[in-house]
């Protein structure tokens, strides 16, 4: 789909989902602007559970429930891919999530490894220590690199 009608889907479903949220956000391909779009997905933090649930029992699942890590569903005729981070792995999950796929895998492997760390259950980690990452500059940090604006993510 053009990235026109991914970003106007997108933001239709965070409209519903937002007054539940702490904070929603458009990922993925959107994200870095891609002129076609394969799929949308949102990265959102829950803050009001019985509303949200409600919202999100209305929607067509595709793949697993909420509330989980991850949930699929269809909406507007378009699949959407929903991840559910928290406050404290916001920055790890988004940055994740906002890819591309060969990106994050570069960055989550062979950068993370490099820098001491490693990555699991959706959290950096150092030893035994869970690091808290608010926002996708704080892994950038941790992982000693400059930030890197999505649009210029790539396959390393």
């Amino acid at each position: 789909m053009k990235l026109a009608t991914a970003k106007t889907i997108a933001r239709d479903f965070i409209s519903q989902i937002q007054p539940f949220c702490s904070r929603a956000e458009i990922a993925g391909s959107v994200r870095r602007g891609k002129s076609e779009v394969h799929d949308i997905e949102i990265c959102a933090i829950p803050k009001a559970l019985f509303g949200l649930k409600t919202v999100m029992d209305r929607q067509n699942y595709i793949k697993g429930k909420f509330p989980s890590r991850y949930s699929q569903i269809k909406f507007q005729c378009e699949k959407i891919d929903i991840f559910w981070c928290c406050r404290e792995n916001w920055g790890n999950i988004y940055l994740i999530r906002t890819g591309p796929w060969e990106f994050s895998k570069w960055i989550m492997g062979i950068k993370t490894r490099k820098a001491g760390l490693i990555q699991r259950d959706g959290y950096l980690w150092r030893g035994n220590e869970r690091l808290i990452c608010y926002e996708e500059s704080d892994v950038f940090s941790r992982l000693g690199m400059d930030y890197i604006e999505p649009k210029n993510r790539n396959g390393k």
